[in-house]
């Protein structure tokens, strides 16, 4: 389904050049990559005579991840404009994501890991509460993505529950981050969608609005 995802966008990127769907396609594309690495997909089918990079590049994915996440959400939800705090400290978060892709390669592994978990957990809340503040500003595409990434947090606390014995071990909790994220990417690209066609609405009839405004007598 993120494959398909990955494909779909791509080619609307190509067609309308809007610059959150590239950010995007590479925050699913390097998300896909991230699971099938976790899940030993990667490794058994793409590099198996790689141990090394096997390590190196779970976490080298899971950095790229988090900061195309992180750009995708300044762009769709245009905080700059929105939340400038929130914009502020996406971008600081976003270097730091970059440093910690380039210190997979040559980093401790052990603290990239720890530092990549607490980047995961701030972006996480980062991102929520700046939805929450676009949508409180009265941005229609922030509904979209507060609740596509209210679901993804919702696939990780079944995980994690079910990783603590809170809840019991089954397909939901083992697969909960996979199915959080399946839905939220499928949202999101319904979000995007939403945004175009806003943004199209909008400059149609502002030009009306000035054809109007120059021809009335």
């Amino acid at each position: 389904i993120m494959l398909v995802m990955v494909l779909y966008n791509t080619f609307i990127f190509l067609s309308v050049r809007d610059i959150s769907y590239l950010y995007y396609v590479l925050y699913v594309g390097f998300a896909l990559i991230y699971f099938t690495t976790d899940h030993g997909l990667s490794f058994e089918l793409l590099w198996p005579d790689s141990p090394t990079w096997g390590n190196q590049g779970l976490e080298f994915f899971t950095a790229l991840t988090g900061a195309f996440a992180m750009l995708f959400t300044q762009s769709f939800l245009q905080t700059k404009v929105h939340a400038p705090i929130m914009h502020r400290l996406l971008s600081l978060m976003i270097a730091i994501s970059f440093l910690l892709a380039r210190a997979a390669f040559w980093g401790d592994y052990t603290q990239v890991a720890i530092a990549l978990s607490v980047m995961a957990v701030l972006f996480n809340l980062a991102a929520f509460f700046a939805g929450v503040r676009c949508f409180q500003k009265g941005y229609r595409p922030a509904r979209f993505f507060l609740v596509a990434w209210s679901i993804y947090l919702f696939g990780i606390s079944l995980y994690v529950m079910g990783l603590f014995a809170v809840l019991p071990v089954n397909l939901l909790t083992i697969h909960g981050i996979q199915i959080g994220s399946t839905l939220e990417v499928a949202l999101l690209s319904l979000g995007l969608a939403d945004r175009i066609n806003r943004l199209r609405q909008d400059a149609l009839t502002a030009k009306m609005e000035a054809f109007h405004a120059l021809h009335d007598p």
